[in-house]
C-alpha cells in the first residue's frame, strides 16, 4: 500500500511539522507500506519528491503530479500541512475528488 506523506512548500517545513513528516517516514513499517513524499509548493502544485526533502537537503529526483491522477500514485495520503495550507479544505475536496481516503476531517 503507498502512503502519501503530503507536506508544505520549505517555509512551512519547519519545526514541528518537519518533525512529524520525518517521524511518520521513519514509523511506516516498510515492509507493509510504501512511502511516498509528496511535496505541495508555493504556487499549490504537487511534486513527487524522495526523503531527503524531508531532511533539509537537495532533492535528488522530483517529478510534477497531477491531482486527478493522484489514485495512479497512492492508495492514502497522510496529510502534514499545519495552517492554511493544509486546513482551508480545499487539498481535502481534490483528494476526494480523486479517489484517494486521507487523515483528518472532511472539507464539509
Amino acid at each position: 500500500m503507498k502512503i502519501g506523506i503530503i507536506t508544505g512548500a520549505p517555509q512551512h517545513l519547519s519545526g514541528q511539522t518537519a518533525r512529524s513528516a520525518r517521524a511518520l517516514y521513519a514509523l511506516l513499517d516498510q515492509q507493509l507500506f510504501q512511502p511516498v513524499i509528496i511535496r505541495l509548493s508555493e504556487e499549490g502544485n504537487l511534486w513527487e519528491t524522495d526523503e531527503y526533502y524531508l531532511y533539509g537537503q537537495a532533492r535528488q529526483q522530483e517529478r510534477p503530479l497531477s491531482r486527478p491522477s493522484l489514485s495512479d500514485h497512492i492508495d492514502f495520503a497522510w496529510l502534514v500541512l499545519p495552517g492554511p495550507i493544509g486546513e482551508d479544505g480545499s487539498l481535502q475536496e481534490q483528494l476526494q475528488q480523486a479517489g484517494v481516503p486521507y487523515n483528518g476531517l472532511s472539507p464539509k
